[in-house]
């Protein structure tokens, strides 16, 4: 399986620990599943075992009944290289991709650089966004759609769904940061006013967790 460079070991804080800490404590995992509706989740990454890795590329996944030996990253995304995935689960056949957030101002990110082939990408389903700030957001959803059209295309039984988590009242951040469930809320609402994604892709999924309590 590839894998990037990230940082391994044990986060101690902020949206990579907590997604460690769901994946990796069975009463978290019994809660978080619950959220997602999917009860009997295998969750691959990141795992204690494999010292927390995250991975991106989806090709080395040694799963037959996700027939991504064939698939063509380019086509997907045209760099070539996935995206980063904070957790990555399968349930049945499907695959389960997620990225998480802590705190408000980290769901904002902004290409780097100028790259006409996917900013193209991103407009051809989004039209024209504010690239300097939903271009983590938009290319996550991208992706996840191209992912099932692979499927599609393929007349493969699998599906990708797409879950960004929001982890509420982190005490191990800073309290200078906003995590609070309304300013998520406010957030996640003007957000979805600028690009409209909550209801428009079936496959993606939000979940607040409220973490206050856990730490």
């Amino acid at each position: 399986m590839s894998y990037s460079n990230t940082k391994l070991g044990k986060a101690l804080k902020g949206s990579k620990h907590w997604i460690q800490e769901y994946i990796n404590t069975p009463l978290l995992t019994k809660e978080l599943n619950e959220k997602i509706e999917f009860q009997n989740i295998e969750w691959i990454s990141p795992l204690e075992k494999d010292n927390y890795r995250e991975y991106s590329s989806l090709k080395g996944l040694k799963r037959k009944d996700l027939y991504l030996d064939k698939l063509d990253n380019k086509k997907i995304w045209p760099t070539g290289r996935m995206p980063q995935w904070d957790a990555i689960g399968i349930v049945g056949n499907d695959l389960i991709l997620v990225e998480a957030k802590a705190h408000v101002e980290e769901i904002y990110s902004k290409m780097s650089g100028i790259d006409e082939q996917r900013k193209k990408y991103i407009e051809d389903l989004f039209g024209k966004i504010n690239l300097n700030k939903y271009y983590q957001i938009a290319n996550r959803i991208v992706v996840s759609k191209n992912l099932n059209q692979y499927y599609i295309d393929n007349e493969l039984p699998n599906r990708v769904t797409l879950i960004f988590i929001y982890f509420l009242n982190d005490n191990t951040l800073s309290p200078n940061y906003k995590k609070d469930r309304l300013s998520f809320e406010e957030a996640l609402d003007k957000i979805n006013k600028e690009i409209n994604y909550k209801n428009k892709y079936d496959n993606v999924k939000i979940i607040l967790l409220d973490v206050g309590n856990k730490w």
